[in-house]
């Protein structure tokens, strides 16, 4: 269907404006992709290096945020993103965040950003419950459009690594 079309418009073009203009069009239209392709391209890397440069300057923020960072991927697609993976560690008292908070503010939108989020997830831990399933990961997808994924393991497989829902103690009312 999708063929016929083209051919159609191609045919067309052909009689309307001469066979030589239809392929300087069409050559024009193919250059014209493969640059914007290619810029893309550079412009993706250029994104992802500047966010792991930002997210290296945020490390030692998400440790005093209660996190420990277990491993980054780089997604190299047509929207490419920086995405770290956290175990939540300890949960941080109320007025060591705000102080946390007030210090990340002043270090950058980004580092501030990704601490909000941190914060957040440690909060919805003890909110979102399934039976025999417990919080244990949380990666945070760093690309156009930001994505927190909050991971749930079953509690057995937990207990036998010592990471279990018992190992985090809750935050104190």
């Amino acid at each position: 269907m999708v063929r016929r079309i083209f051919e159609g418009t191609r045919r067309w073009g052909e009689k309307f404006l001469g066979d030589e203009s239809v392929r300087q069009v069409s050559e024009q239209a193919r250059d014209w992709y493969a640059g914007t392709v290619s810029q893309a391209k550079g412009y993706g890397a250029e994104k992802i290096a500047n966010a792991a440069k930002q997210f290296e300057d945020a490390l030692p923020f998400v440790e005093r945020a209660g996190y420990r960072v277990t491993e980054v991927e780089v997604s190299m697609g047509i929207t490419p993103a920086l995405i770290p993976h956290f175990v939540l560690e300890r949960i941080v008292p109320p007025e060591e965040r705000e102080a946390l908070l007030i210090e990340t503010r002043a270090h950058g939108k980004w580092t501030h950003n990704l601490i909000v989020s941190l914060f957040k997830a440690a909060d919805l831990k003890g909110r979102i419950r399934f039976s025999d399933f417990s919080f244990c990961e949380l990666e945070i997808e760093a690309g156009i459009i930001p994505n927190v994924t909050l991971k749930f393991r079953p509690d057995a497989e937990l207990k036998n690594e010592g990471t279990g829902p018992e190992t985090i103690p809750p935050l104190a009312p």
